[in-house]
């Protein structure tokens, strides 16, 4: 775990100190993230103001310390810069490990009662599935966008290196070299014989429709079950 600060490159000043278990960039990154989405803290709006100008913070260790002790070590280094005049965006003095304002611990009676707040919202049935209707839409969207960069990544690779002449005689020639041989296919064929016999058959529920899964599952796909 370090302790790291964040450097605007326009003037080299220390505007952010916190830590981490990543790697510097990975956390460079994950700040720049949630500043994109619209993070309401004082360090996400600083680093969107890079960010339209194309520019990114400068990450630098300050120090590497133990996990026991890192709440001491990062008050202690926020209140070293700011000591020294830099304008930290730090939303609060540090050793807490949250992403902004840390209120006062609750009450058991504060804790009780936003209970009872939340038991009487989702008591409604309406509530529960309109909650329920928006996640499965926003999931199969989210899955649905996943899909589709994959199969492009997957296709603007193949074509990349099929473009190649040289490439497609090299797969050609590995190819015949593999299914030329007798012993290999067979071996490949009783393989493939074993996926299929222990593959889990299931009932399409609108036709009745009963096969292999991943049969179903395009079946399914093309009727528009």
């Amino acid at each position: 775990m370090i302790i790291y600060a964040l450097i605007d490159p326009r003037g080299y000043e220390i505007r952010y100190v916190g830590k981490t278990k990543q790697t510097l960039d990975r956390r460079v990154s994950s700040h720049i993230y949630f500043a994109r989405r619209g993070g309401k803290a004082r360090r996400f709006i600083w680093l969107r103001k890079l960010d339209r100008l194309g520019l990114a913070p400068i990450a630098v260790e300050v120090q590497k310390i133990d996990k026991s002790n890192w709440q001491a070590c990062e008050v202690y280094w926020i209140s070293y810069f700011k000591k020294l005049g830099c304008d930290l965006v730090n939303g609060t003095a540090g050793g807490d490990g949250t992403n902004g304002y840390v209120r006062d611990k609750w009450t058991n009676e504060q804790k009780e009662r936003q209970s009872n707040i939340l038991k009487q919202r989702f008591s409604d049935p309406q509530l529960k599935s309109k909650i329920s209707i928006t996640t499965k839409q926003g999931m199969a969207k989210y899955l649905q966008n996943t899909g589709d960069r994959h199969s492009q990544r997957v296709t603007a690779g193949l074509q990349k290196r099929y473009s190649d002449p040289n490439a497609r005689l090299a797969t050609g020639i590995v190819s015949k070299e593999v299914w030329s041989s007798v012993e290999r296919r067979n071996k490949l064929s009783e393989k493939q014989k074993m996926l299929i016999a222990n593959e889990v058959k299931v009932t399409c529920p609108v036709c009745g429709l009963t096969s292999r899964k991943s049969n179903i599952t395009r079946h399914r796909k093309i009727q528009g079950h």
